[in-house]
């Protein structure tokens, strides 16, 4: 016989090789995640099949520009123009309201950022302009207010009760004829607390209806929501809210991709210059596959909300049971009745947090001491504001959950939880003995 030594082509062959690798890497994930117990939903979330499965497509066929305007360019755009639509669809807003940015970081930048650059287009100074938000908020809401108080803005910061919720009154009498917007967040990405946006907004409304006479500016009201559509509604309608950030990938979406719903209307300018995509608001070239799979995972956020709601109300409630039966001294931070269903936070006495994090991964199980978004501090600056001993904030385990969660995750975590910080408490006492010494030595 002759031997075929010609190359074989397996280009013919691709759509079913992107098939099996498509199933060959849910088949992983899917093991990969139940042989773990992975507890760290918050921080970010596996894609789901589905979601995937739209974006191989995607990744294969819509590779042209949407700004180009030849026949592959205006696939590309017909397809993220039904993905925007869709999105609309779901937040009952327009689609021209929706812009697409590389995530919940960017968009809660051009909100805040976005919206001061405009008064100050119009002759605004900084030192006229006051913005109102609170001390639990994300980093990538902080950092920005921090960064244009440096610069003269002026910003109230809102404290919270002992469980973590914001007080409509002192928000009432904060606000003032220079407040141009109040930013919150929706749910916390820490300690899991709903807060009161509904009542929030009236509170805004009443406040410009009562001084209407003296001021007829606008308080534009911007809302972090981006750990809520998988449990909550989060209509911007509904929330009387002017911007809402979203975020793909704390909702079984791909990473690098979120929103930012702005109103008809709303006075705001771009932070990046450069092309005029996104309404001239967020320049770049868009990514159409990871639009096409942030959509997907929106419709299947709204097609099993509260079906999965109800069953993590279910899991979030034992485990908080079995946290107090088993760990000695526990604290529970947050609310318990106004809370995510897919959030567990506490604090345990005598115990590093770091050590017990790191010990339960070597375990199969993954935790969080805080946001994975803020680096380098060894304390919750969320878990601080809610009060109690100073131990608290430095000793606090985030769990949080999603779809592979069961009781028996929650067993088998507990269990090992219990186990293990008893062992890091003398580990714990040889740090604050050392760290003393150096203290010491340093005078």
């Amino acid at each position: 016989l002759k031997r075929n030594t010609e190359p074989q082509n397996f280009s013919q062959n691709s759509p079913k090789i992107q098939k099996y690798l498509g199933i060959i890497y849910l088949l992983s994930i899917t093991i990969m995640i139940k042989k773990r117990i992975y507890l760290d939903y918050a921080s970010t979330t596996p894609i789901k099949g589905a979601v995937l499965k739209v974006m191989q497509k995607a990744q294969k066929n819509l590779f042209g520009n949407p700004s180009s305007i030849h026949d592959t360019g205006v696939k590309a755009k017909k397809e993220m123009k039904k993905s925007r639509s869709e999105i609309a669809n779901i937040l009952s807003v327009r689609g021209d309201e929706i812009i697409f940015t590389s995530g919940g970081t960017e968009s809660n930048n051009l909100a805040i950022k976005g919206v001061i650059e405009s008064f100050v287009e119009k002759g605004k100074q900084l030192s006229d302009l006051h913005i109102i938000s609170s001390v639990i908020e994300h980093s990538s809401v902080l950092e920005p207010l921090r960064d244009l108080e440096k610069k003269g803005l002026s910003v109230t910061y809102l404290n919270v009760n002992e469980e973590g919720i914001i007080s409509v009154e002192e928000l009432r009498k904060s606000l003032s004829a220079n407040t141009v917007l109040v930013s919150i967040h929706y749910g916390n990405n820490e300690i899991g607390v709903i807060q009161p946006v509904s009542k929030i907004s009236k509170t805004i409304k009443e406040f410009e209806k009562e001084n209407s006479a003296k001021e007829d500016r606008k308080i534009l009201f911007h809302i972090d929501a981006c750990q809520t559509p998988l449990y909550l509604s989060s209509l911007p309608v509904s929330m009387n809210a002017d911007l809402v950030t979203f975020d793909s990938h704390k909702m079984y979406g791909p990473k690098g991709i979120g929103l930012l719903y702005v109103k008809n209307g709303t006075p705001i300018l771009p932070v990046i210059l450069g092309g005029g995509q996104e309404k001239g608001l967020r320049p770049s070239t868009e990514n159409v596959p990871a639009i096409i799979g942030f959509a997907k995972a929106f419709c299947e956020a709204a097609k099993n909300r509260d079906k999965e709601s109800k069953r993590l109300i279910q899991i979030r409630d034992y485990c908080f049971k079995k946290v107090i039966k088993e760990l000695k001294g526990v604290i529970i931070n947050g609310s318990v009745e106004s809370r995510l269903p897919s959030n567990v936070n506490i604090s345990i006495p005598d115990c590093d947090a770091e050590f017990l994090t790191i010990a339960l991964s070597t375990h199969g199980i993954d935790t969080s001491t805080k946001s994975s978004c803020k680096e380098g501090e060894r304390s919750s600056y969320v878990v601080d504001a809610l009060g109690g001993p100073d131990w608290r904030a430095q000793n606090t385990l985030r769990l949080s959950f999603g779809f592979t969660t069961g009781k028996k995750d929650i067993d088998k975590a507990i269990a090992k939880i219990k186990k293990l910080s008893e062992v890091s408490r003398p580990m714990k006492t040889v740090k604050f003995r050392a760290k003393n010494e150096m203290e010491a030595e340093s005078y």
